[in-house]
Protein backbone atom coordinates (compact mmCIF):
# COMPACT_ATOMS: atom_id res chain seq x y z
CA UNK A 1 0.00 0.00 0.00
CA UNK A 2 1.34 3.79 -0.84
CA UNK A 3 -0.12 6.87 0.13
CA UNK A 4 0.26 10.61 -0.36
CA UNK A 5 -1.99 12.88 1.76
CA UNK A 6 -2.05 16.68 2.49
CA UNK A 7 -1.85 17.08 6.31
CA UNK A 8 -4.41 20.03 5.63
CA UNK A 9 -6.95 17.33 4.95
CA UNK A 10 -6.09 14.71 7.36
CA UNK A 11 -6.38 17.37 10.21
CA UNK A 12 -9.81 17.74 9.31
CA UNK A 13 -10.77 14.21 9.00
CA UNK A 14 -8.15 12.41 11.07
CA UNK A 15 -5.77 9.34 9.93
CA UNK A 16 -6.95 5.77 9.20
CA UNK A 17 -6.61 4.22 12.31
CA UNK A 18 -3.43 1.58 11.51
CA UNK A 19 -1.64 4.80 11.34
CA UNK A 20 -2.89 7.47 14.29
CA UNK A 21 -1.47 5.72 17.02
CA UNK A 22 2.13 5.57 15.89
CA UNK A 23 1.79 9.08 14.48
CA UNK A 24 0.45 10.22 17.45
CA UNK A 25 2.95 8.70 19.61
CA UNK A 26 5.93 10.60 17.05
CA UNK A 27 4.14 13.84 17.49
CA UNK A 28 3.55 13.86 21.20
CA UNK A 29 7.06 12.76 21.66
CA UNK A 30 8.68 15.39 19.95
CA UNK A 31 7.88 19.12 20.29
CA UNK A 32 9.48 19.74 16.94
CA UNK A 33 7.08 18.00 14.55
CA UNK A 34 3.82 18.99 14.41
CA UNK A 35 1.05 18.05 11.33
CA UNK A 36 -0.06 21.38 10.67
CA UNK A 37 3.67 22.70 9.78
CA UNK A 38 4.20 19.43 7.11
CA UNK A 39 3.27 20.44 3.62
CA UNK A 40 3.32 16.39 2.52
CA UNK A 41 3.63 13.12 3.56
CA UNK A 42 3.96 10.12 1.90
CA UNK A 43 4.41 6.52 2.20
CA UNK A 44 4.17 2.85 2.05
CA UNK A 45 3.58 0.05 3.69
CA UNK A 46 3.86 -3.69 3.67
CA UNK A 47 2.61 -6.95 5.51
CA UNK A 48 5.18 -9.42 5.52
CA UNK A 49 4.76 -12.69 7.80
CA UNK A 50 6.31 -11.16 10.46
CA UNK A 51 3.99 -8.35 10.55
CA UNK A 52 3.70 -4.45 9.37
CA UNK A 53 6.79 -2.67 7.72
CA UNK A 54 6.65 0.68 5.86
CA UNK A 55 7.68 4.02 5.68
CA UNK A 56 6.98 7.97 5.85
CA UNK A 57 8.44 11.40 4.54
CA UNK A 58 7.29 14.18 5.45
CA UNK A 59 8.24 17.42 4.22
CA UNK A 60 7.55 20.89 5.56
CA UNK A 61 8.84 23.20 8.22
CA UNK A 62 10.91 20.64 10.06
CA UNK A 63 13.75 22.23 12.04
CA UNK A 64 16.34 19.17 11.68
CA UNK A 65 18.27 21.22 14.66
CA UNK A 66 15.90 21.39 17.41
CA UNK A 67 14.68 17.40 16.04
CA UNK A 68 18.03 15.97 16.41
CA UNK A 69 18.49 17.95 19.69
CA UNK A 70 15.40 16.11 20.93
CA UNK A 71 16.24 12.43 19.13
CA UNK A 72 19.64 12.99 20.61
CA UNK A 73 18.08 13.67 24.30
CA UNK A 74 15.87 10.95 24.15
CA UNK A 75 17.25 7.72 25.97
CA UNK A 76 15.36 5.25 23.86
CA UNK A 77 17.03 6.29 20.67
CA UNK A 78 20.42 6.30 19.50
CA UNK A 79 21.91 8.30 16.48
CA UNK A 80 23.91 6.41 13.97
CA UNK A 81 27.02 7.54 12.25
CA UNK A 82 26.94 10.05 9.71
CA UNK A 83 26.60 8.59 6.07
CA UNK A 84 26.56 10.61 2.63
CA UNK A 85 22.81 10.77 2.57
CA UNK A 86 22.64 14.07 4.29
CA UNK A 87 20.15 13.34 6.88
CA UNK A 88 21.07 12.13 10.46
CA UNK A 89 19.82 8.95 10.60
CA UNK A 90 18.45 7.42 14.72
CA UNK A 91 16.95 4.28 15.60
CA UNK A 92 14.98 3.41 18.43
CA UNK A 93 15.45 0.28 21.13
CA UNK A 94 12.56 -0.22 22.49
CA UNK A 95 10.59 -0.41 19.55
CA UNK A 96 11.41 -1.33 15.88
CA UNK A 97 11.32 2.13 14.40
CA UNK A 98 14.06 4.20 12.62
CA UNK A 99 13.89 7.94 11.55
CA UNK A 100 16.48 10.13 9.26
CA UNK A 101 16.29 13.92 9.67
CA UNK A 102 17.56 16.88 7.77
CA UNK A 103 15.95 20.23 7.14
CA UNK A 104 12.60 20.27 5.93
CA UNK A 105 12.38 16.70 5.74
CA UNK A 106 11.78 13.74 8.09
CA UNK A 107 12.07 9.70 7.34
CA UNK A 108 10.10 7.40 10.05
CA UNK A 109 10.05 3.24 9.42
CA UNK A 110 8.71 0.80 10.82
CA UNK A 111 9.09 -2.65 10.65
CA UNK A 112 8.88 -6.28 12.93
CA UNK A 113 11.98 -6.09 13.57
CA UNK A 114 14.29 -3.10 14.12
CA UNK A 115 16.56 -4.29 11.33
CA UNK A 116 14.06 -4.65 9.05
CA UNK A 117 12.76 -0.52 10.06
CA UNK A 118 16.76 0.51 9.45
CA UNK A 119 16.39 -1.36 5.88
CA UNK A 120 13.10 0.72 4.96
CA UNK A 121 14.12 3.84 6.43
CA UNK A 122 17.44 3.84 4.70
CA UNK A 123 15.31 2.98 1.46
CA UNK A 124 13.46 5.98 1.97
CA UNK A 125 16.64 8.18 2.49
CA UNK A 126 17.69 6.97 -0.81
CA UNK A 127 14.71 7.30 -2.85
CA UNK A 128 14.77 10.77 -1.53
CA UNK A 129 18.40 11.63 -3.47
CA UNK A 130 18.40 12.90 -6.81
CA UNK A 131 19.35 10.04 -9.02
Amino acid sequence: MTARFDPAVVTTTGLPSGIATPTRQVLTRYESLSLGRLELVTGGGVLTADGLAGCAAAVGDIDATALCKELNADTDVTREPDDESGFARFRAQSVSTAFAVRPDEFVVAYGPTAANAVTHRDAGVQSERPH
